[in-house]
């Protein structure tokens, strides 16, 4: 940032894959400019929020918190757990023989890379 400037050209890209509810025969990109604010002081008068829309802002974030947490409640009183997504025990030992390729490179000893790798990550090589 530059002594005095007061925003930044910013781009905003994507893909589309969906609209109005159906998925896309083709995704589409989009590219887009604006200028990021750079200071609070640069926010011009007509866009400043009024009391009434912080209020408003802050008040939806409360809510936001406080029906994450009620959910979250509800479904740990229901017994209902989040699925834990983790690597496979293929993978594990997949990891573990590359660990151990990339430390005997690195001048360990094939026994010492082998039992460090099956340590780390838990798996018997």
């Amino acid at each position: 940032m530059t002594e005095g400037q007061t925003y930044e050209t910013t781009t905003v890209e994507g893909t589309i894959e969906n609209a109005f509810g159906r998925k896309l025969d083709k995704p589409l990109n989009y590219k887009g400019e604006y200028r990021k604010l750079l200071s609070f002081d640069a926010i011009p008068d007509n866009e400043r929020l009024s009391e009434k829309d912080i209020l408003g802002v802050v008040n939806e974030a409360r809510k936001a918190n406080a029906r994450q947490k009620a959910m979250a409640e509800s479904l740990e009183d229901a017994g209902i757990k989040k699925p834990v997504v983790g690597p496979s025990a293929e993978g594990l030992i997949e990891a573990a023989r590359v660990m151990v390729k990339t430390l005997v490179a690195t001048g360990k000893s094939e026994s010492d890379a082998i039992q460090l790798a099956e340590t780390m990550l838990g798996v018997k090589l």
